[in-house]
């Protein structure tokens, strides 16, 4: 019998239980028991392992491969459409570029009442002038109405675009409510695409009577008219410097200066005669009132004389 138990724990415990003999059994078995959940937490652990390092491995290829299709796509691609743009930028420049200022006062423009005015104000605006500090230089402008056309004064005669001058002078009609004097450039892209819809519209109709009609010649060619676009744009007319501008002032008496004016202002030529007149009468009554000791002393001997 202790012959035989020490095979048996030989064989539970992987041959490293010693014998102890028939009294030790119930040690012996308790040793078994905490070896056998050892190794259940050794499984598990591996297990463990295991399983993190496949996630890992799973995480690694996916991100790898996600970081190879982005480059890839970036640089195939996206570099290739980037690059392209910039070509075409570069090429086309006037086409991406925008003036923020040729939105100035649109809102405003819409929003007026197109009222009809007549002769005595229309006459008056060749008075009435505005002050617009544009991206490209100051520019002063009227209204003349005798020519129909928006009268300024700038730097240099071709400094100012017409699409600037478009824009002050719609800035000009907001201010004196004066809308019928403006032409829309709305209005001629309006009258553009609808000259060229009836156009296409005229020619296919030309080609399909061409087609249906078998006496056909090219007499027929001859005889289809164009038509005409009725494009009518604002009338802009340079009348010299700001120089010349206070010249003009200077020589109808008119108290104005440039100089005095603010970077973007409204004002009316105002005849300054009557202003003179009465400061110089003002000035001869000072005159009369501030007389000398002698002076008054001789007054006053011609009046007892009397």
């Amino acid at each position: 019998m202790t012959d035989e138990f020490p095979d048996v724990c030989i064989e539970y415990f992987n041959d490293t239980c010693i014998s102890y003999g028939l009294s030790n059994y119930s040690k012996c078995n308790d040793l078994s028991v905490g070896l056998t959940l050892l190794s259940d937490e050794k499984i598990l652990h591996n297990n463990y392992l295991n399983n993190a390092i496949d996630v890992l491995i799973v995480f690694f290829v996916t991100s790898t491969s996600l970081l190879f299709s982005i480059l890839i796509v970036s640089i195939c691609v996206y570099e290739k459409m980037i690059n392209q743009f910039v070509e075409n930028y570069n090429a086309h420049r006037e086409y991406y570029e925008y003036d923020t200022y040729f939105f100035e006062y649109l809102d405003e423009f819409n929003e007026l009442n197109n009222v009809k005015l007549d002769d005595i104000y229309l006459n008056s605006l060749q008075y009435k002038y505005i002050k617009q500090k544009t991206p490209k230089g100051d520019v002063l402008m009227n209204y003349n109405h005798s020519n129909s056309s928006f009268d300024y004064y700038c730097k240099k005669s071709n400094s100012i675009d017409f699409l600037y001058l478009d824009v002050v002078s719609r800035i000009y009609v907001v201010n004196y409510n004066c809308k019928n004097v403006y032409v829309d450039n709305y209005d001629n892209f309006e009258l553009i695409k609808t000259y060229y819809a009836n156009l296409t519209s005229a020619i296919s109709s030309f080609d399909e009577l061409k087609e249906k009609n078998i006496f056909y010649n090219k007499i027929n060619k001859k005889n289809h008219t164009k038509q005409s676009i009725d494009y009518v744009s604002n009338k802009y007319k340079y009348r010299g410097t700001f120089e010349d501008f206070n010249t003009y002032c200077k020589n109808n008496d008119y108290k104005i200066d440039t100089q005095n004016l603010l970077e973007n202002d409204i004002f009316v030529l105002e005849k300054s005669t009557t202003m003179e007149i009465i400061t110089e009468k003002k000035d001869e009554t000072l005159d009369s009132n501030n007389i000398t000791f002698k002076t008054f002393k001789n007054r006053l001997a011609v009046s007892s004389q009397k």
